[in-house]
């Protein structure tokens, strides 16, 4: 089912994305959900100082969700046709 919903999105995005603005307000949008979904759901990280895929500047001592919030990140902007 994930897979297909990914098809269609980008096959409906490839018709749309025409302009690299587009492109380019698709992926800032994507990464400031991101954010926030992370900032929400694990108050512990600093969600302003996130990098590609989860890596901090100023890295917790304790992480017990890493992972979590790894792939929380990395599916917020591969939901973003110009990021995947």
């Amino acid at each position: 089912m994930g897979l297909l919903v990914l098809h269609i999105t980008f096959t409906i995005a490839s018709a749309d994305l025409a302009e690299p603005n587009v492109l380019t307000d698709l992926s800032d949008l994507a990464e400031r959900q991101a954010r926030a979904d992370i900032r929400r759901h694990y108050p512990g990280y600093a969600a302003d100082r996130l990098c590609c895929l989860g890596i901090y500047h100023f890295p917790d001592t304790q992480r017990p969700h890493q992972e979590r919030v790894r792939a929380a990140f990395a599916y917020q902007l591969i939901r973003a046709p110009s990021t995947a």
